[in-house]
């Protein structure tokens, strides 16, 4: 590794100066990430490092992490993401998570979701909150009824999935992040009757423009697909008698709500009759819808959510005596990580380019850059909770349970090239594969 940076030695030294003069650099440093019109790049790392390092116990480590992680970062060995760098040390209500996902619902089957308390006081509600902390948002909608069905109010007719979806797409136009949109990725259930709707809806370029869309397909339609069968698209509502509790969730309550010890609920003031709604369609015509619309809008994404829930750690740790429910519910809005309820992305990148092509050198480079960053990461969780910078109570809850970090890597090309390897080659996919294990 390169000898070491202080800052000290390098604190006058322009944003311009450091970035070479690369004007795409520079005006990307000046209109996300620093704190005002003084402050240049190599301030800027100063103070997100003194601030990280501000949550170690003692002087020494303050000093010894802050001064290590400048010289790293500095150097280009890895970067912090882009929350971090303009919410580390700001002073202002900027979360140092970069993404999160809302619950509409998603594994609380035991809670009435599908209702305008649960649509605007929790999710539109957080969607907002969260995007005023500089967050992007993920969205799970599949709790919501579809279009057509029955609801016992001056509506008589749901409006449907998408018609919120095109609600809380627009919210993002109203709460902006410095002249930024915030990102969000909006998901259906392969087997909710409005999935058609939703796969074309991109489509129409007058709604979701602003979020992503992303299909949750499941094992079992998939298996549908394999042995060309239908597909059935059904949503359930369950029957309430009058004068029954009805459990809400503790974001979705009003005035008239009463609580007891499993949590908070109203009074049934009339009968609801148990309610399917269902549809079959061809599996395969269905994957080939939504491979059809991939093909012209570049949407819908898949998300494999059953693979993803078997391989999710934190769905290990699901215990159902605990407050804060660990499973799995959709991915953020970049969809690198998938998140429980209100979970957050803590995000690095490691830069691979600067890394030794000697597999015994590279491996001492990364157990001190990897010691580096995770520390750093989880560093980060300890200061949303300590200096309150996260966004919702949920979101405190999530970082209690479970610290979750995400360290990534970069610039692969460059280290391919090093070695006279093709990005995507077999023999340089060997080398990355080896790189990644360790």
């Amino acid at each position: 590794m390169s000898s070491f940076t202080t800052y000290e030695e390098v604190k006058n030294q322009s944003t311009e100066e450091y970035f070479n003069n690369n004007q795409f650099s520079i005006d990307a440093f000046n209109k996300k990430y620093r704190n005002d019109d003084t402050e240049t790049y190599v301030k800027s790392l100063k103070r997100v490092c003194d601030f990280i390092a501000s949550v170690e116990d003692t002087k020494e480590k303050r000093e010894y992490w802050s001064a290590r992680w400048f010289h790293e970062i500095y150097n280009d060995w890895w970067h912090p993401a882009g929350s971090i760098m303009q919410g580390a040390g700001s002073n202002r209500n900027i979360s140092a998570s970069n993404c999160t996902t809302i619950s509409l619902g998603v594994n609380d089957e035991n809670r009435n979701w599908d209702n305008l308390e649960s649509i605007f006081k929790n999710t539109a509600y957080t969607v907002a909150k969260c995007a005023a902390f500089r967050q992007g948002l993920g969205v799970e909608f599949s709790r919501l009824r579809p279009k057509n069905t029955k609801v016992y109010n001056s509506a008589n007719e749901s409006t449907g999935a998408i018609h919120w979806m095109k609600f809380i797409d627009s919210i993002g136009y109203y709460v902006g992040q410095k002249g930024r949109i915030p990102a969000m990725l909006f998901s259906l259930n392969c087997s909710h009757p409005d999935v058609e709707e939703f796969i074309t809806c991109k489509a129409d370029y007058t709604k979701i423009q602003n979020a992503n869309i992303s299909v949750q397909c499941t094992d079992a339609f998939y298996e549908a697909v394999d042995n060309n069968k239908d597909w059935e698209l059904s949503f359930e509502i369950p029957e309430v008698k009058k004068g029954q509790k009805v459990y809400v969730d503790v974001h979705s309550i009003d005035r008239d709500i009463l609580k007891d010890s499993k949590g908070f609920y109203y009074i049934a003031r009339q009968n609801r009759p148990y309610e399917k709604f269902t549809k079959k369609v061809n599996a395969r015509k269905l994957l080939e819808l939504i491979a059809k619309h991939m093909t012209l809008n570049a949407e819908p994404g898949i998300q494999n959510i059953d693979i993803a829930r078997r391989y999710s750690n934190s769905d290990y740790l699901y215990d159902p005596t605990e407050e804060y429910d660990t499973r799995i519910i959709s991915s953020n809005a970049c969809s690198e990580q998938y998140l429980s309820r209100e979970s957050l992305c803590v995000l690095a990148s490691i830069n691979a380019g600067k890394f030794s092509t000697t597999e015994f050198e590279y491996k001492k480079e990364l157990e001190t850059i990897g010691e580096s960053v995770n520390r750093f990461l989880d560093n980060v969780n300890e200061c949303e909770l300590r200096y309150g910078t996260y966004a919702t109570p949920h979101q405190k809850l999530a970082i209690q349970q479970l610290r979750r970090t995400g360290a990534g890597y970069t610039n692969l090309v460059e280290w391919l090239f090093n070695q006279n390897e093709a990005y995507g080659s077999k023999e340089g996919n060997d080398k990355v594969e080896n790189f990644t294990k360790w």
